[in-house]
């Protein structure tokens, strides 16, 4: 398990709960040209060249209404929300096992958009 955020809290219960031994990846999602060949070197380094899941769970966002967005909200929000899932699940290809699973998280914000959340809204798929 390759976990992003979080890390240490994440890491402890996993090791509580018994379950499959896990690592962190530093790595900044709002740049996924680095970030997912980073985390896929690392994954595969770790646990050999088969992936078996990809959970994208990457969300950033902010509480603007439209008309205050700015470029630098929508250049953080866009490549971590969209960009940063398409290259991972894209780096990963060739590792995945028969039968891998591949699971997108998004919010409700995908299915009904709320005030001041336009730019996260806009980048969740559903």
């Amino acid at each position: 398990m390759c976990l992003l955020e979080r890390a240490e809290a994440t890491l402890s219960g996993i090791e509580r709960d018994g379950s499959p031994k896990g690592f962190a990846v530093q790595a900044d999602c709002a740049i996924p040209e680095e970030s997912a060949p980073k985390i896929v070197a690392e994954t595969v380094a770790r646990f050999g060249d088969k992936i078996d899941i990809i959970v994208n769970n990457a969300a950033n966002g902010s509480d603007q209404v439209l008309a205050d967005v700015d470029r630098p909200v929508f250049d953080t929000t866009f490549p971590t929300n969209v960009l940063f899932p398409l290259l991972l699940i894209k780096e990963s290809n060739r590792y995945l096992s028969k039968g891998a699973h591949i699971v997108n998280i998004s919010s409700s914000g995908s299915r009904a958009g709320k005030i001041g959340r336009s730019v996260p809204s806009s980048c969740q798929c559903r």
